[in-house]
């Protein structure tokens, strides 16, 4: 145990090492656009975004995808809130501890992060694999009537898992998995892209959502060894289908990620956001959740048409404006 333990050290010493002339935050864009980017330097190197101001909320990806998934949301919701997207561990520009990807470890970097930037209180919005590291985050770190709360708020967006994970969401991830396991480090760009191409199109409703940008940020993450890597392991760390409901998570448990302060009353609300069209992780899923937490106060759910699995690049708005609803009633909507 000790002896892994030093691997994973020595990784991420050798990755801080490399990003170490990165470690300043830099503007990217120009002032007009707001937006901040930089690396977390706390014990690994963290690729982020920031922008905006006031109550922090933090963006985070799901499974093959990067921090920039949530750049049109960031732009609505940074007019309200202190925006922060941040790449998860192998994924996007964030280093590569070896044998870290574990949703513990990705917890743990969720933490680390918070740590380091000293951001007080966020509301947590996850996407896919995403919502499983912000409610498991909610769930492992309670503090209920702590002040102030770790937590402002919970928004799980199509999180993966449970019993209604479709056979095509199996089947396409298995294919991409399998792009990742490039045997002798010979990596077939050309079947990987014909597998991007064609898991994209059936996860968004969409087809003009599938823009040539797209599709060639989801391939960089195969044109690494270490991308490949991240990839393949987190498929098979990660057992979606395992789970018979939202409460079948086994770090949920009937933990309450609701909070609450001292005298009982709510401080940090949950919303559950699903796209309609989801062809991974049905939106019936929701049905699921809705039971799971109809005992308890300040949650609420909503179903998004016209979207798959990633509302956030379908929908930004809607996505947005279900946001600012529940967290910040008094702020305009986006059309």
């Amino acid at each position: 145990m000790l002896g892994n333990e030093r691997m994973v050290i020595a990784a991420a010493v050798c990755f801080l090492a490399i990003f170490a002339g990165h470690s300043s935050i830099a503007q990217e864009g120009g002032e007009s656009r707001g937006y901040q980017e930089g690396f977390s330097m706390a014990q690994i190197a963290t690729s982020y975004f920031e922008k905006g101001e006031g109550q922090p909320i933090i963006l985070i990806h799901g499974w093959g995808d990067s921090k920039e998934t949530w750049r049109a949301c960031a732009d609505i919701l940074s007019a309200r809130f202190h925006v922060y997207a941040y790449d998860l561990l192998g994924f996007g520009k964030s280093t590569y501890p070896l044998g870290a990807f574990t949703i513990e470890a990705f917890v743990g970097q969720l933490e680390r992060f918070i740590e380091d930037r000293k951001i007080a209180c966020p509301i947590l919005v996850g996407n896919s694999m995403g919502a499983q590291i912000a409610l498991k985050y909610a769930v492992d770190y309670p503090h209920e009537g702590s002040k102030p709360p770790d937590i402002a708020g919970l928004v799980l967006v199509d999180i993966s898992g449970g019993s209604k994970t479709t056979e095509a969401f199996v089947a396409t991830s298995s294919k991409l998995a399998g792009c990742a396991n490039a045997l002798h480090g010979v990596w077939e760009e050309k079947e990987t892209r014909s597998a991007v191409h064609a898991a994209l199109l059936e996860v968004m409703f969409n087809d003009d959502a599938v823009t040539p940008a797209l599709e060639e940020r989801l391939i960089d993450q195969f044109r690494t060894p270490q991308g490949r890597q991240a990839m393949l392991w987190t498929a098979k760390q990660f057992r979606y289908d395992q789970t018979s409901s939202f409460s079948g998570f086994a770090f949920v448990r009937g933990r309450n990620p609701i909070r609450t302060d001292a005298s009982g009353k709510v401080v940090a609300p949950m919303l559950v956001l699903w796209g309609a069209q989801d062809p991974w992780f049905p939106a019936e899923s929701v049905k699921e959740i809705d039971g799971s937490m109809a005992r308890y106060k300040a949650y609420k759910s909503r179903i998004i048409e016209g979207c798959g699995h990633l509302p956030q690049i379908e929908k930004p708005a809607e996505v947005c404006n279900a946001i600012m609803d529940t967290f910040a009633p008094e702020s305009g909507k986006k059309d």
